[in-house]
């Protein structure tokens, strides 16, 4: 099921305002990860699926017209998502 726009954009205003307007956003697309490091923030996504490609494009297109100027794509382990590369693109 796609994300709604409009949840989307309200989310971005909430983190650009909570994070002091640093033009700067994650972008969690997994929890996955071979590791199991006692300290990582991701062993409580590791049930939650993939995002899937669509919905991250969506959220790509609005990061982009939001106007933030650094994306990091994180997880559990970015690579591990099947379409990283069309993500990355």
């Amino acid at each position: 099921m796609a994300m709604n726009q409009d949840k989307i954009e309200r989310f971005l205003s909430k983190s650009k305002t909570n994070v002091g307007n640093t033009n700067k956003v994650a972008l969690e697309i997994t929890g996955r990860c071979p590791g199991r490091c006692f300290f990582c923030y991701a062993k409580f996504l590791r049930k939650i699926a993939p995002m899937n490609i669509s919905d991250a494009k969506s959220i790509l297109d609005t990061i982009k017209d939001s106007g933030y100027s650094h994306v990091y794509i994180v997880g559990g382990e970015p690579m591990m998502h099947a379409s990283i590369l069309d993500i990355l693109a």
